[in-house]
């Protein structure tokens, strides 16, 4: 049988220079339809051939870029009964990153306000499902896969360095001292939490997928992966989506042993806001206006 003809790569969108990556490394994706699919600060992702997200960095990046992610989906797969992504096309460097797309579309705060009660209790549960699934994967099954284990310290110094190199004489002086004032609560929190999980590492409403059709939800962007606090899966949806966060709770297996996790996820949507300005000045796809108005609602300075 004859091949069905192929859209080619739209010029006009997809850089040339990507083109030319993705052409080399993929001969299969040469000549496939490329449909903008979204951004993360240091990369984007299109769509290929209707079916394949292929992530790409913005800038050059070192061999072996997306090879930690590439490995932890795998593992994930097999201790997950929620839809992730399989990864389909992985470069001979590891500085791209290809899986078949989830069906349906980002969960966005508009989407999550227009679910009907039975839609938004499937999320929940599918939430729910995927944070105890991941969370009970044995650490030591990471072992081989660079993990990230989350420690005070770390985050403390790296805040500390991001506030003094980057924001200092760019936000207002009382800005940065009520940031480097919750610092030490932010180590504490840290490492005085009740357990250490695996984690998905970065989760909100934009790591979720759902789908109309089928009522399923699936979830994305696994590239910071770490070990630690379970509560930091839950730190985005506390201050975006606080009622999904309860919803979740009440469905999350290990809701006992991890403790007061609400309270300490909101410490760590704190620290996401103010990590978020420093990123902005980095690099990120957001100003630092609108970073530091985020930062002024989460810690009270509006």
């Amino acid at each position: 049988m004859c091949s069905p003809a192929r859209e080619p790569l739209v010029p006009d969108v997809l850089p040339a220079d990507q083109a030319a990556r993705i052409r080399e490394a993929f001969p299969d994706l040469d000549g496939v339809s490329a449909e903008f699919a979204g951004a993360g600060w240091d990369h984007d992702t299109w769509l290929l051939g209707h079916e394949t997200l292929l992530r790409v960095p913005r800038h050059p990046v070192d061999p072996g870029y997306f090879t930690r992610e590439a490995a932890f989906l795998d593992l994930l797969g097999r201790h997950t009964t929620v839809n992730v992504p399989e990864v389909s096309h992985l470069s001979a460097d590891a500085s791209l990153l290809g899986y078949r797309a989830l069906l349906g579309s980002t969960l966005t705060d508009a989407g999550l306000a227009t679910l009907s009660t039975d839609q938004f209790e499937r999320v929940a549960e599918h939430v729910a499902t995927l944070f105890s699934e991941v969370q009970a994967i044995p650490a030591e099954e990471t072992g081989q896969l660079d993990p990230i284990v989350r420690r005070g310290i770390d985050h403390v110094e790296r805040l500390q360095n991001g506030i003094e190199q980057q924001l200092r004489g760019v936000i207002p002086d009382r800005d940065c001292d009520a940031f480097e004032q919750f610092l030490p609560k932010l180590g504490e929190t840290i490492d005085t939490a009740p357990l250490q999980v695996v984690l998905h590492g970065d989760f909100g409403l934009d790591a979720v997928v759902t789908d109309d059709q089928t009522g399923q939800a699936g979830f994305i962007d696994f590239s910071d992966w770490a070990i630690g606090d379970p509560a930091g899966d839950f730190g985005g949806l506390t201050w975006s989506a606080p009622e999904l966060a309860e919803a979740v709770l009440d469905r999350y297996r290990l809701k006992t042993a991890a403790g007061d996790v609400l309270a300490r996820a909101r410490v760590y949507n704190k620290m996401i806001a103010a990590g978020l300005m420093i990123h902005a000045q980095i690099g990120a796809d957001i100003s630092i206006e609108d970073a530091r108005a985020d930062f002024l609602g989460r810690f009270g300075l509006v």
